[in-house]
């Protein structure tokens, strides 16, 4: 209750009438003519929303790595309540703002209990250099109301539904911990900004726009190890695979080349997660193509193309003569199907007819050609090179392939 024989403080008048909060401070005449006020005032006046981050909490998974999960400890209403005192000097015959003492009426469980006493020194000193500024008592509870949380890191902002989240971390949040299990423990805060001209929309709230918040931002708060060179960084700076293990840039770059040098055609894909428990085939793309420069992912891409279409072995370059130019490759590495990758023209290597059913395939006709090519004068063969260009390779080819196999 307000004191009737206490006198009226102008500059404190105001702000009770500004915060219609008469009723809820309390006033004392202290000597040297010092006049103490205090108020009880809540941090902002719309709801908050607090989750707790960490490993598999059973409650909401995030779209984040599946290990994560949200578990929402406060939906509304939990936010802390500062005790503000100031200090008046009435002698002189004025009255003077002479100082601001802030604690705190209530501070939440679910808030950082290792940020209160380093927030507060903080908050005093902000109020102190308000009082410098201004000299107005209104001025340091306007910028408790809705500036005290500039103390932690404010990592996003909805302009539309005038919402901030802030981060509040207990301890580093590492990836992994000796069991290779991530561990986190981190709170993420979202409180409203100062502007209530707008209601938020129906699909949104301070949970929702955590929950897209902690999607989007927990890579810039987690810590991890490379297992390479053990050097930590921040897993928004590391190279993740999909099987979950983050690397630092540099040594998952040198892996992903000395592999690359080692590339042989037909050989299975070779890039593998270097966790030696591990050892997860990395997908091509979009994982090594990520890692590796655009130059040393056009070898990938031949490699690839080796793999999966290898060149023809028995006729290298199109035999249609408008073309006669083209690479031919294998349609799969076990058909005897080739195509040229030029004109698309596609035949049968070993009977060098259409495409045709496997047991239609009958190569007696083209071995006869060979054999009696290999056996002309150099004339015929000069008249046969001129007709058929590919036969002088193919000859070669076929009828030292098939000897091969006799032998064999």
């Amino acid at each position: 209750m307000c004191a009737k024989t206490i006198p009226e403080i102008d500059d404190w008048s105001a702000t009770c009438s500004i915060y219609d909060i008469c009723e809820k401070k309390s006033t004392k005449i202290l000597a040297g003519g010092l006049l103490r006020v205090s108020l009880d005032l809540p941090m902002g006046i719309r709801p908050c929303c607090t989750v707790l981050i960490q490993p598999d909490v059973g409650t909401t998974r995030l779209d984040i790595d599946s290990r994560f999960g949200m578990q929402v400890i406060s939906s509304r209403g939990d936010i802390p309540i500062f005790c503000i005192t100031f200090l008046y000097d009435e002698t002189a015959g004025e009255q003077r703002l002479v100082s601001a003492k802030v604690s705190f009426s209530k501070y939440p469980e679910v808030w950082p209990q290792k940020a209160k006493k380093p927030w507060l020194l903080w908050l005093e000193e902000k109020a102190s250099q308000i009082i410098d500024e201004t000299n107005m008592s209104y001025s340091v509870c306007e910028w408790l109301e809705y500036s005290s949380t500039d103390f932690f890191d404010v990592v996003a902002t909805d302009t539309n539904n005038e919402f901030t989240a802030i981060v509040c971390i207990d301890y580093p949040l590492d990836y992994y911990n000796n069991e290779s299990v991530p561990t986190i423990s981190g709170r993420l805060i979202t409180l409203p900004t100062k502007d209530e001209s707008k209601e938020p929309d129906d699909n949104s709230s301070p949970l929702s726009f955590a929950k897209d918040v902690i999607n989007s931002k927990w890579r810039d708060w987690v810590h991890t190890q490379c297992p390479i060179c053990f050097d930590e960084f921040v897993v928004s700076e590391a190279t993740v695979t999909e099987c979950g293990h983050a690397y630092c840039n540099e040594c998952i770059s040198m892996y992903a080349r000395t592999t690359l040098s080692e590339l042989k055609g037909g050989r299975p894909n070779p890039f593998k997660c270097p966790v030696t428990s591990c050892r997860r085939t990395m997908r091509l793309d979009p994982e090594v193509k990520n890692i590796l420069s655009s130059e040393e992912w056009k070898s990938i891409e031949r490699w690839q193309k080796d793999t999966d279409h290898p060149p023809a072995t028995m006729l290298k370059t199109c035999l249609r003569k408008r073309c006669g130019k083209g690479l031919m490759r294998h349609e799969t590495p076990e058909s005897s199907f080739i195509y040229c990758e030029v004109c698309e023209f596609q035949c049968c290597e070993l009977c060098m007819l259409r495409p045709h059913r496997g047991f239609d395939c009958d190569p007696s006709q083209i071995l006869r050609l060979c054999a009696k090519y290999r056996d002309a004068s150099e004339k015929i063969k000069r008249k046969c090179e001129e007709r058929w260009p590919w036969i002088k390779e193919y000859s070669i080819s076929r009828i030292s392939s098939d000897e091969d196999a006799i032998a064999w």
